[in-house]
């Protein structure tokens, strides 16, 4: 017995070092979902600030329309996994998971365009070009092809 409780101490103490190396080789460090715009080049200070500004209105527009896509996914399951499913009701809440889902995403593109306003022709440029890099590095999206749902849920 004395043998097991070591071995599983040396175990978890291994697991406790290798997630901690993994986290220190992260490649953002550690800073993921934080935008691309922390990396535009020559942002004034002003120009910061408002790209702030707009991050954090769209956040708090986004919150309550994230929650309520969470409650409806967990409705839709409970729908799926009913012992006699309604197809019916089951295709009425797809549809309200659509309709957040469109929501979600013109509240983002919107963001993104108010932030393209505040930036100069150059910075337009590599903010446009590495956009979509930065969100495959920062949620994986953009490789899980035809999975869209789960990415409209890891990317707010």
């Amino acid at each position: 017995m004395k043998m097991t409780s070591k071995i599983l101490t040396l175990a978890l103490v291994g697991l406790m070092f290798m997630s901690v190396n993994t986290f220190a080789q992260m490649k953002d460090g550690g800073k993921r979902g934080q935008g691309i715009e922390n990396n535009i080049p020559n942002l004034t200070d002003q120009q910061k600030t408002d790209i702030e500004k707009l991050r954090t209105e769209h956040k708090k527009q986004v919150l309550p329309i994230t929650n309520d896509l969470g409650l409806k996914r967990a409705e839709l399951q409970n729908l799926r996994t009913a012992e006699k499913p309604d197809q019916n009701a089951i295709d009425a809440k797809v549809a309200e998971i659509g309709a957040l889902q469109t929501k979600l995403m013109t509240s983002r593109e919107k963001q993104t365009q108010d932030i393209r306003a505040l930036l100069t022709d150059e910075q337009k440029v590599y903010f446009d070009t590495n956009r979509k890099k930065h969100n495959k590095n920062a949620t994986g999206c953009a490789e899980k092809k035809g999975s869209g749902a789960d990415c409209v849920k890891k990317c707010n």
